[in-house]
C-alpha cells in the first residue's frame, strides 16, 4: 500500500457513503472543485461494478 491508494480510496469511500463533493475538497486540499470531480467518476464506476 502506497499514500495515494489510501487517500483514493479514502475519497471514494466518502462519496460512496453520502460525503458531499465541497466537503471532500477541503479535506483533501484541492483548491479546485475539477480535481476533486474525478472521484465522482471512479464512484459511478464502482457502483456499477457491484451491480453485477
Amino acid at each position: 500500500m502506497y499514500p495515494h491508494l489510501l487517500r483514493h480510496t479514502f475519497a471514494v469511500e466518502f462519496l460512496n457513503r453520502g460525503g458531499a463533493i465541497n466537503q471532500l475538497q477541503a479535506i483533501l486540499g484541492h483548491s479546485n472543485i475539477a480535481i476533486t470531480d474525478i472521484y465522482t467518476k471512479v464512484t459511478s464506476n464502482n457502483v456499477i461494478i457491484k451491480a453485477f
